[in-house]
């Protein structure tokens, strides 16, 4: 799992404590990464996370919920396509 939130990741790996109330929730997120087999926490810089970060301040435009199964929200695939172009072969 990814987030650009330094602090966050650090926060859950346990390299770090935060108020009482934000380790409630950092243990509810510990105890469900348990429960997969296989989970890291990584930081990745903003610059490497486009497309999360794009839809993140996309969402509270809508003003319906709106979900993506099998296709992508137009405002994120030139950035997808971008991602792909990056990818090692």
């Amino acid at each position: 799992m990814e987030s650009d939130s330094e602090v966050l990741i650090k926060t859950i790996r346990g390299e770090r404590t935060a108020e009482d109330y934000i380790m409630l929730i950092v243990e509810d997120i510990r105890s469900m990464a348990n429960i997969v087999q296989c989970s890291k926490f990584l930081f990745t810089k903003r610059d490497a996370n486009k497309v999360a970060h794009t839809l993140a301040r996309y969402g509270p435009t809508l003003d319906f919920e709106q979900i993506w199964m099998e296709e992508t929200p137009e405002i994120c695939n030139p950035l997808i396509l971008n991602d792909v172009r990056c990818v090692p072969t």
